[in-house]
């Protein structure tokens, strides 16, 4: 869980952010990226680590 992403999510015609989050000095990539209410939801490819 993140407290803020530089992220953009998909909406108003636009599509969402691509690229990468570093979890302990490894990257995840971010294939979407979507707003539900106040929640933006950041979709990955790969493992993300759990802490």
């Amino acid at each position: 869980i993140l407290e803020e992403t530089a992220f953009y999510p998909e909406g108003g015609g636009q599509p969402a952010d691509h690229g990468y989050l570093m979890f302990n000095k490894k990257r995840s990539k971010v294939v979407d990226v979507q707003k539900i209410g106040n929640i933006i939801i950041h979709v990955m490819k790969g493992s993300v680590p759990q802490e």
